[in-house]
């Protein structure tokens, strides 16, 4: 599962849950930035979840911030799906509760009739908004302990699972040595055994 939930993200990383709530794009851009260095993929817009047209091509970076610009609700998800797809992560029962009453209150906005749709529609917005804000918040704490942990690749058996399209992005992936988990592995050793030897003489 996730580090933390969607309901204790904002408490964890207040900063990005403002920011995510006020800025969705700036952050979702930022952060799709910082996945696509740890995992060393190339960028395809929406994290190559559809392959219509030109969309499941690579492209340059500088194009991930039209996608988070113009589609912030899609550069958040797709952020959140490479997450998943690449860390192994499932959402908890509370997560996808929280996901299903924010559809069906904007499905209710748009669908039914009210005496006063502004008012719903403004709780339907401001859900909305708060979800976005704490799926940034969950993703900056993954992101971190990403980092912090090293990257070595999805597993095979979830590669596996991943449309063709998805497959070639993780093959065609070059993990940085700084970001993998070997080289923090052989780092760690290397702290350890220097200490040691400090602690012999």
């Amino acid at each position: 599962e996730w580090q933390t939930g969607l309901c204790a993200a904002p408490c964890r990383a207040p900063c990005t849950f403002c920011c995510g709530c006020l800025l969705p794009c700036v952050v979702a851009g930022h952060q799709r930035g910082q996945i696509l260095d740890v995992t060393g993929e190339p960028y395809v817009c929406c994290g190559g979840m559809f392959q219509c047209c030109c969309f499941g091509t690579p492209r340059d970076r500088c194009c991930m911030w039209w996608e988070s610009c113009c589609c912030p609700g899609l550069a958040v998800g797709a952020n959140h799906y490479l997450l998943q797809t690449r860390l192994g992560i499932q959402n908890s029962a509370c997560d996808n509760c929280i996901y299903c009453c924010s559809c069906f209150l904007w499905c209710c906005a748009c669908l039914c009739p009210c005496p006063d749709d502004n008012l719903m529609l403004n709780c339907a917005d401001n859900l909305l908004f708060c979800v976005v804000g704490c799926m940034l918040a969950q993703n900056k704490i993954e992101i971190d302990h990403m980092k912090k942990e090293g990257y070595s690749g999805p597993h095979p058996k979830i590669v596996a699972l991943l449309p063709p399209a998805q497959q070639e992005m993780i093959n065609n992936a070059k993990i940085p040595a700084d970001h993998s988990s070997a080289k923090l592995a052989s780092d760690h050793s290397s702290c350890d055994g220097s200490s040691s030897e400090e602690e012999e003489e």
